[in-house]
């Protein structure tokens, strides 16, 4: 995104001061790893200096975790924000919304449900690390009139030319190359019908058509099951949230569904208008 003079080239810090740490783990982690194989087993529970079959399948574990990316944690920088930052102007935060997840870690999976054709899908697949941000509505229950209001107003804002979405596409570029928006809502799907939906969630496009691929549910599969992905995630099913994810898949930040000034202070901080 730098090279293509889309955002500050101060960003490229993050990268020394996010990753400098997890190398320093992964080394400490080689280091005792290497020593569960050197080292002599134990011979029963009573001897202390050998190693225990448990605690080589507890570092074993980890290692797994670690290798998959799991157990990354990356702290307060530029490109992640993990609580209030109080002053007008700034992320509104709400890392409240969606109790379960971790802002700077990687976003779980879980199966949801495609709108238009009813198929299961792991959420992951939705996310390849391509270079775009994310924004993924959980819009709540949309069924409910108070709740489709609000879902309504961010479905004007995001085409509207001083969106985030706007200002950081470049001219003649499909609108989710920069900043792609993904809708999961909690209503059951065959309750809602996608062409009634505003457009920019499922937006039209001269050379590919209408995209039916942004818009789940998280509801019961035919044949996967459910994903209960709100509930895994510690969001209302009626209050919902936004979560901002990073383009290598790591949460960014979470703000209310109905807070675009939040949206427009998080990338005013690197983005670069076009």
């Amino acid at each position: 995104m730098v090279a293509r003079g889309q955002a500050s080239p101060g960003i490229l810090k993050t990268y020394a001061t996010e990753r400098q740490q997890i190398a320093r783990d992964l080394i400490a982690f080689d280091q005792k790893f290497s020593k569960l194989f050197s080292g002599r087993p134990a011979k029963d529970v009573s001897d202390e200096t050998g190693i225990s079959l448990e605690e080589f399948r507890n570092v074993f574990h980890q290692g797994a975790v670690f290798a998959a990316g799991l157990s990354v944690d990356y702290g307060p920088n530029v490109l992640v924000v993990k609580e209030d930052e109080g002053k007008e102007g700034t992320v509104r935060c709400r890392p409240d919304l969606a109790n379960k997840l971790k802002i700077g870690m990687r976003l779980p999976s879980h199966t949801i449900v495609n709108q238009s054709d009813a198929l299961a899908i792991e959420l992951q697949k939705l996310l390849p690390s391509d270079g775009r941000f994310r924004l993924i509505v959980f819009a709540g229950d949309i069924s409910k009139p108070e709740i489709y209001s609000c879902f309504e107003k961010l479905g004007e804002y995001l085409p509207s030319k001083d969106s985030v979405v706007s200002l950081y596409t470049p001219e003649n570029s499909p609108r989710d190359s920069v900043i792609e928006v993904l809708t999961v809502h909690s209503a059951k799907r065959t309750d809602i019908e996608l062409q009634s939906l505003p457009e920019a969630f499922h937006p039209f496009d001269k050379s590919r058509g209408w995209d039916y691929w942004k818009v789940y549910a998280d509801d019961e599969s035919y044949h996967e099951g459910h994903g209960q992905i709100y509930q895994n995630f510690g969001i209302d099913r009626d209050e919902g949230c936004i979560v901002v994810v990073r383009p290598d898949g790591y949460v960014a930040a979470m703000v209310a569904v109905d807070d675009t000034q939040s949206l427009e202070a998080y990338f005013g901080r690197f983005m670069i208008k076009l």
